[in-house]
């Protein structure tokens, strides 16, 4: 099959890994009242647990992006496997350390899930990646909207350590979709593949160490060859980055706290409405709520972009304003479940902008590096992760209202609107200097 077919298949699986990990990354909410009833610990402690499941991808990212030139099929397959048995792992937990362990296992194979399935889609659809990127991301809501019901029906049937061997056995199909990454030939690549530049650095490097092992002996080529690959990772990181890119840095602050936001949003939104009395089954449905204005927006996004109908941070920018204020709201929901699904719907939508919309900036300011600056993108947005998991917890835990929590999310966001707009208030100040 021809390149210009096989991209869709490449979509396709990206689509799936999509549904599943952000599936499994919603549903996890779901748990969390069973593991503090069971481990008899605190939300917080909890809350930090999901927080590594959810960020510590994110924070090994520069390492899984240097590895993509190994290949994304062999990465996606091992660590979708690395992924399903930590999570079937976890089931056997006898602590919540245990807990915290098998779930952090199973975030490093996520890792090589995420990460190095960029590169077939940049690859195979360099003139549409906002949209492409869009799309299969929204296709990730659906597994939002579909694990948080579908983990409390299997909590119900079989308990939690029985659901999550079943959720175990799922992810064990992210080996299928890595297995259909199939690479592009050297000369089946476009004039603006994303990673040539490293290409031809990493040859270079290959056919230095080369010479090395043979002048060196067997001591000194080894040295070389662990010195050859060193320089290869370093490059690969490039730190160079935060110094030639001087927005960069202040972006990924901002990432920072929509990451705290985006965890602590999707994890803890249905134990608030349990703990407000509407029922697990009930409050399961605000997911399914959120999940759709979320599809809505990761869907529509792309469209916006490509069609050069709004710049990117732009739409960054007035998503994370209009979700700092439907937080701020929630105070004011409480009291009505239908206003609490109007507002899950509205603060998905603009959810759905802002995470796709993370990997498009860093893409535009980052042209010709973009898996670096992917890599670096992921570790600020898993440290928000793991923040937004363990500051809910311990405010839950302070406080006993998540309606103080939900308001310190719309605060973070405003933050965000503020870090944004620094390139904005620079040029403004710099004229009104001159």
């Amino acid at each position: 099959m021809s390149p210009k077919k096989w991209r869709w298949m490449i979509l396709i699986s990206k689509s799936i890994n999509s549904f599943i990990t952000l599936g499994m990354f919603k549903g996890m909410g779901v748990f969390i009242p069973y593991f503090v009833d069971h481990f008899q610990t605190s939300v917080a402690s909890v809350g930090l647990a999901l927080g590594l499941f959810g960020s510590l991808c994110s924070l090994i990212a520069p390492v899984a992006s240097a590895m993509t030139c190994y290949g994304p099929r062999k990465l996606v397959m091992i660590g979708g496997a690395v992924t399903a048995i930590g999570i079937i792992g976890a089931a056997t937990s006898s602590s919540i350390l245990h807990l915290a362990m098998w779930l952090s296992l199973s975030s490093i194979g996520e890792s090589l899930v995420l990460l190095p399935s960029f590169k077939p889609l940049m690859d195979y659809f360099p003139e549409s990646f906002a949209t492409v990127n869009g799309l299969s991301l929204a296709v990730g809501t659906f597994g939002m909207m579909l694990f948080p019901p579908f983990s409390e029906w299997l909590i119900e049937k079989c308990g939690w350590r029985g659901a999550l061997c079943v959720l175990g056995a799922v992810n064990f199909n992210l080996c299928a979709t890595g297995a259909l990454f199939r690479p592009l030939a050297d000369k089946q690549r476009t004039a603006v593949s994303q990673m040539g530049y490293q290409q031809v650095r990493d040859q270079e490097l290959t056919n230095e160490c080369a010479e090395n092992n043979h002048s060196s002996g067997l001591v000194g080529g080894c040295w070389q060859h662990f010195r050859t690959i060193f320089s290869v990772l370093k490059a690969k990181f490039d730190t160079t980055l935060f110094v030639d890119e001087p927005w960069f840095t202040l972006f990924l602050v901002g990432f920072f706290f929509s990451g705290a936001v985006y965890a602590g949003w999707h994890l803890f939104l249905v134990p608030h409405a349990i703990t407000l009395g509407y029922g697990s089954q009930l409050s399961s449905f605000l997911s399914t709520f959120g999940g759709i204005g979320s599809f809505v927006g990761r869907l529509s996004n792309g469209f916006l972009i490509d069609n050069n109908l709004i710049r990117p941070v732009n739409l960054f920018i007035v998503a994370s304003f209009i979700c700092g204020m439907t937080c701020l709201a929630d105070p004011l929901a409480v009291s009505s479940f239908v206003a609490l699904s109007v507002l899950a719907a509205i603060t998905g939508l603009v959810v759905g902008f802002i995470y796709p919309l993370t990997f498009v900036i860093v893409n535009t300011i980052a042209e010709g590096r973009e898996m670096a600056a992917i890599g670096w993108l992921y570790v600020f947005l898993g440290a928000g992760h793991m923040f937004g998991g363990y500051f809910t917890g311990w405010m839950k835990d302070l406080t006993q209202d998540y309606g103080v929590v939900f308001m310190s999310y719309g605060m973070m966001s405003l933050v965000v609107v503020v870090l944004m707009m620094g390139p904005k208030l620079n040029r403004l100040c710099c004229h009104s200097d001159s």
